[in-house]
């Protein structure tokens, strides 16, 4: 078996929230007179990055600036909206079952602490992702595309990075993992555009990369996955 750990990111590899998420800011955006910050641009410019880092890239392209809570106004309206609409990605309770009974699981996302603990509750998956193998980005100095994270996630589990795997839906994410020396698969199941953003996630380092969640299993068990 060539792992000892699988970390997991959580948007749009675990759960569908990346759009639920990406339509707060912009709804946000456009109640404050952007409008030009609509959802199939945040999607586009901020996929993978934290919350701060894209309101701080909005102030600095527009010049205005964001109320000091914004990210507190965030964290509530996308965590109002996840028990309406949040969903796990197609296969992920089914595959976990089966990776959970080989490998020390984690997950390292750029979210909020809050938001991604609650995502994981709203979707039923915190059985497989008790508190202490959760790790985000307040937890850390640098958000990805950092590999912060993941070496913390890695320290924290007693795991090797290059004995680590990584799961990975976007380029900052997959850009994380190889920077912390760890293999990363790169996941295209939420993205409807699978050939070019396969393609961005190949460029960025991904080791493998597939658009379905249960082939991860085969993934990690292949020795030869470089």
């Amino acid at each position: 078996m060539p792992f000892d750990l699988i970390i997991f990111d959580c948007d749009g590899t675990l759960v569908d929230s990346e759009y639920l998420c990406n339509r707060v800011i912009a709804d946000m955006m456009a109640e404050r007179g952007l409008p030009q910050y609509d959802v199939e641009y945040v999607l586009r410019n901020f996929a993978g990055l934290s919350a701060p880092v894209a309101f701080r890239t909005i102030e600095e392209q527009s010049g205005r600036i964001l109320p000091p809570d914004i990210i507190g106004e965030y964290e509530r309206r996308a965590n109002g909206a996840m028990g309406e609409h949040l969903r796990f990605i197609d296969g992920v309770p089914e595959t976990l079952g089966i990776l959970s009974g080989k490998y020390d699981v984690g997950v390292g996302s750029n979210g909020e602490r809050s938001t991604v603990l609650l995502s994981l509750r709203y979707a039923g998956l915190d059985r497989f992702f008790p508190e202490h193998a959760v790790f985000t980005k307040d937890m850390v100095r640098n958000p990805k595309p950092a590999p912060d994270i993941y070496l913390m996630a890695a320290r924290m589990m007693g795991a090797d990075p290059p004995r680590a795997l990584v799961v990975e839906d976007t380029v900052a994410g997959v850009r994380a993992g190889k920077a912390a020396g760890m293999t990363v698969i790169g996941l295209t199941a939420t993205y409807h555009d699978k050939k070019g953003h396969e393609s961005a996630l190949r460029a960025a380092g991904a080791d493998r990369v597939t658009d379905r969640f249960i082939h991860i299993p085969a993934l990690a068990n292949t020795e030869n996955i470089f």
